[in-house]
């Protein structure tokens, strides 16, 4: 049967062997495993180590669920991701492509989109001398509801107005 079974085994040197079990672990070819039915697989390093895989991909073909803090450096997504509950960013990020927000989207600060700049209740262009336009689509208007508009500057006008109850100081 070529088993040895002894309660402890020092050995100095190379085990050469098809399989190994220790008990619940079995080692066999390349694989590594439980051999109680439903128990966990745990790789843990001893004191303040780590559990290091240093220059190989991990190939991952079920889901990776974390409980704690992850720190990732360089990470690309190939595919779909769905976030769910809260995210905190810090630093830049950068994306490519179309995105799509559902749902409110709250901005904590200034934002930048291309040359405009909106800071607080203030819309401006960030390139020089250049104009801020608010257009309608097709037959639409620009409209204004129900608060007044100051214009502390010269008003050029191009093109036909219509003044409905105007007040000229």
């Amino acid at each position: 049967d070529n088993d040895i079974q002894t309660n402890t085994l020092t050995v100095s040197g190379l085990i050469t062997s098809n399989s190994l079990s220790t008990g619940n672990i079995i080692i066999d070819d390349n694989y590594i495993k439980t051999s109680v039915s439903n128990s966990d697989l745990e790789l843990r390093a001893n004191g303040s180590g780590t559990v290091v895989v240093p220059s190989n991909n991990v190939l991952l073909n079920n889901d990776l669920q974390v409980a704690g803090t992850t720190n990732l450096t360089n990470v690309v997504i190939q595919g779909n991701t769905t976030q769910t509950g809260n995210t905190t960013q810090t630093g830049n990020i950068d994306l490519t492509g179309n995105n799509s927000i559902i749902g409110n989207f709250t901005v904590s600060g200034v934002s930048q989109f291309e040359d405009i700049n909106i800071s607080g209740n203030v819309i401006k262009t960030t390139a020089s001398n250049s104009d801020l336009e608010l257009r309608a689509n097709g037959t639409g208007d620009v409209i204004v509801p129900s608060n007044d508009v100051i214009i502390t500057q010269a008003l050029t006008v191009n093109g036909a107005t219509n003044l409905k109850n105007t007040s000229i100081q």
